[in-house]
């Protein structure tokens, strides 16, 4: 990964304790202390001592605690900083199986793959680490079989199981090691999908590089948003996806619609805030582009070279304003890390915007996550 996370000097956060100064207070008495976190909303951590505790929060918030972890090699302390049950994680060297191809950069980062027994979806992994230790033999590919599956992770035995929260193959009831829900996606804020290193840190045992790594992810983000002085003429974006003739476009609240604001644009949709995407109708589309300085879209699309292979484009479509001046740009998942590297490198992710709705400011930039597509 191009993030240099190895030359990144461990960073404490002013006004609280940092892990470090928590392992010298002596053994794991005391109260809890909660660890500040930046811009994650969808975690919580704490320290006690040696021993961490980690709660995890659905789209709900505050109010939608889809999980509760210990995370201890002692015993089990008399209060936690919640109420009601937890589940215990070791903290050195816990076995852990992937679900979810989102988790791997972070492992990776971490240098934990290592910690792997398996993961699912190992053929979408982009991370040369991960298909060498499968080439190896030291993790194996999750079979897609239900109960197969379930055998599987019976034999691999692992402490945890690290999936997405919802719409699981196999209940987290049935599986072998703790269940682990990792919903980064959750997460309107770039940087805060990449806060999401600071719990896989936890987890891990890396919090000193998980701490690091963020603090400089996060400056470079900061550096690269100063570059779009607030002067700078801000023109109108539309960004969505066709599927089966159906478009969705994010919500004004959105990961996405922050970028396309940090990248010193306009995203039509920014005033209309969702639990979810929003879903158009095609005439809406058709307005939309006769009012779009730049039209983005998300696609899978091997190969793609001309604007008439994406998805939902229709001839009448193709012929507006937008496109007729070529101000179409991709995010294509068959090219790109976007649910991978992307997550820890938001700073790319919004200088390629940059590039493309500013490119006087950006013009040695080259590509990476997001691209322009011409006729």
């Amino acid at each position: 990964m191009r993030f240099a996370i190895a030359c990144a000097a461990a960073l404490a956060f002013a006004g609280c304790v940092t892990p470090d100064t928590a392992d010298d207070l002596g053994g794991n008495e005391g109260p809890w202390l909660p660890i500040p976190l930046k811009r994650a909303s969808h975690f919580q951590l704490w320290q006690r001592g040696r021993d961490r505790a980690a709660l995890v929060l659905g789209p709900g918030g505050d109010l939608d605690t889809i999980g509760r972890f210990l995370i201890t090699d002692g015993e089990a302390p008399s209060r936690m900083p919640w109420g009601g049950g937890y589940a215990v994680l070791p903290a050195t060297d816990p076995r852990a199986v992937i679900l979810s191809t989102t988790s791997v950069p972070f492992v990776d980062a971490l240098n934990a793959v290592g910690n792997i027994l398996a993961c699912a979806w190992s053929e979408r992994s982009r991370s040369p680490a991960f298909h060498e230790a499968l080439t190896a033999g030291r993790l194996v590919a999750v079979t897609q079989s239900t109960e197969a599956r379930r055998e599987q992770l019976i034999a691999l035995s692992p402490d945890l199981v690290l999936d997405h929260p919802f719409g699981h193959t196999l209940p987290p009831k049935d599986l072998a090691g703790t269940w682990v829900p990792v919903c980064e996606y959750l997460e309107e804020h770039p940087l805060a999908r990449t806060e999401w290193i600071r719990f896989f840190g936890v987890l891990f045992g890396q919090e000193k590089r998980a701490d690091s790594a963020y603090s400089v992810i996060e400056r470079r983000y900061e550096r690269m948003v100063a570059t779009v002085v607030p002067s700078t003429e801000r023109p109108k974006v539309f960004f969505g996806s066709a599927w089966q003739g159906a478009w969705s476009v994010p919500s004004g609240n959105s990961y996405m619609a922050r970028l396309i604001d940090d990248a010193g644009a306009d995203y039509l949709y920014a005033e209309h805030s969702s639990m979810g995407n929003l879903d158009l109708h095609v005439e809406t589309v058709m307005a939309d582009a006769h009012r779009a300085d730049h039209w983005g879209m998300i696609v899978e699309v091997p190969d793609l070279r001309s604007l008439r292979q994406l998805p939902g484009l229709e001839e009448r479509l193709s012929r507006a304003p937008v496109m007729a001046q070529g101000h179409l740009f991709v995010a294509n998942s068959a090219e790109a890390d976007l649910f991978g590297s992307a997550l820890l490198e938001p700073d790319v992710a919004l200088a390629d915007l940059i590039a493309i709705f500013h490119p006087e400011l950006l013009p040695e930039h080259a590509p990476v996550y997001y691209r322009p597509l011409f006729q």
